[in-house]
């Protein structure tokens, strides 16, 4: 009896334990997109901007973003979040303001700040290169669609509804999640839904609302927040999704329209400059990524490549040997990956170079540097079990003779 006993409790803890496994993973998923409109909203914001656009523009946009599509490019800092080399944006998705208050300058980049910041400094791109051009241009593909969402310019007592649990008849989780994708999902919102309430507004309505005021446009997200909280107890019902659904609707055709207005303004016949008389908003220098290597040399240790999992988060230097790589053009990201220390998969250490850093290096990395041995300096961190090092520029990787290769 004892042991039947023993093996029931067994048996109950370890469903227990799986349980509560299912609700962190599930949890998990939930944060990791409660960040933005889901890709599907993002890309329906950049499908609407191409199509109330005149080819001229469409063709400078495509130019600058190379081989990648307009959808790629919608949500290119959300396909970046889950690396921590880009965790210095992470604030620059959402404003959070108390209800009932104004906006006011803070020494944060938000998404007013990084926004407003990114259209001006584009304005005059005669004065930038080219990978700067692309870099602020996904920013604004992006953004543009962020400040339509309601809750990304909502409060910080429930971070914009990430703290705040609902169920629904499609959906259990948060309320910004909800709002992000669950809404678009369930109704199968589409171009054409979106397009077709074009014809509801005046042709008055359709100018004031192709007007590049970024802090209007804040303003005018947040009347919705009563809408979006307009709820009891946790629970959503059918109602509360189809009349929500017509406001993201609008929400999505108005950000599309906007972000025409925008790329028309920096890249068409008509740049007039609107948004940089259109508000009194300050243009921010927006800052540019961590450097990677640390500016003292004589702190930096150097380790076996094989040691490089016990170093996660530190700047380190190791000696060793590339044995190829790969240039994946069609990823979201387009990463360059090269195996430092062994064949794929067995190499030690991965070496991710990004879309937006290849252009740093003067040969292909994936063929100049195979069968080299060589010393790379950088930062360790961990990607799915595997140790990688984040490379943007061409001095982290040293050519060396005689340099100590692992096999």
């Amino acid at each position: 009896m004892i042991k039947k006993d023993t093996f029931t409790l067994s048996i109950y803890i370890k469903n227990m334990f799986f349980k509560r496994l299912l609700v962190a993973v599930i949890l998990l998923s939930i944060a990791t997109k409660s960040l933005a409109w889901g890709r599907e909203g993002h890309h329906l914001v950049a499908e609407i901007a191409f199509h109330y656009l005149d080819d001229k523009t469409k063709d400078a946009v495509k130019h600058y973003l190379g081989k990648m599509s307009i959808e790629d490019a919608s949500t290119w800092m959300d396909d970046n979040r889950g690396n921590n080399y880009y965790d210095y944006m992470k604030t620059w998705h959402y404003i959070n303001i108390k209800k009932g208050e104004k906006y006011s300058s803070v020494k944060e980049k938000n998404i007013v700040v990084i926004l407003n910041s990114a259209i001006k400094l584009l304005e005059k791109k005669e004065t930038l290169s080219d990978a700067k051009i692309k870099e602020y241009l996904l920013m604004i593909f992006h953004l543009v669609g962020d400040i339509h969402q309601p809750l990304h310019n909502g409060y910080p007592e429930d971070r914009g509804g990430n703290s705040i649990e609902i169920e629904s008849p499609i959906y259990s989780g948060n309320l910004h999640s909800f709002w992000d994708t669950q809404i678009i999902e369930s109704k199968g919102i589409g171009v054409d839904d979106c397009i077709k309430l074009y014809d509801t507004y005046s042709k008055e309505q359709i100018e004031a609302i192709k007007k590049i005021e970024v802090l209007k446009w804040m303003y005018q997200s947040r009347t919705y927040l009563d809408s979006a909280y307009d709820f009891k107890d946790g629970k959503i019902t059918q109602e509360y999704i189809d009349r929500n659904a017509v406001v993201i609707k609008k929400q999505l055709l108005i950000a599309g329209l906007r972000l025409a207005a925008v790329l028309k303004d920096i890249f068409g016949n008509e740049n007039n400059a609107q948004a940089a008389t259109a508000n009194s908003l300050p243009v921010t220098a927006i800052p540019d990524a961590p450097a990677i290597v640390e500016t003292n040399p004589k702190d930096i240790k150097t380790i076996d490549i094989n040691d490089a999992q016990n170093h996660i988060g530190e700047t380190i230097k190791v000696c060793t040997k590339i044995y190829g790589g790969k240039y994946n053009e069609s990823s979201k990201t387009a990463p360059t990956l090269l195996n430092a220390g062994g064949e794929y998969p067995g190499n030690p250490l991965t070496l991710v170079i990004w879309a937006d850093k290849r252009a740093e290096f003067k040969n292909a990395p994936e063929v100049f540097y195979k069968g080299k041995d060589v010393c790379i300096t950088g930062k360790v961190q961990m990607y799915k079990g595997k140790p990688e090092m984040i490379i943007t520029k061409e001095e982290q990787i040293e050519l060396t003779t005689g340099s100590t290769t692992t096999k």
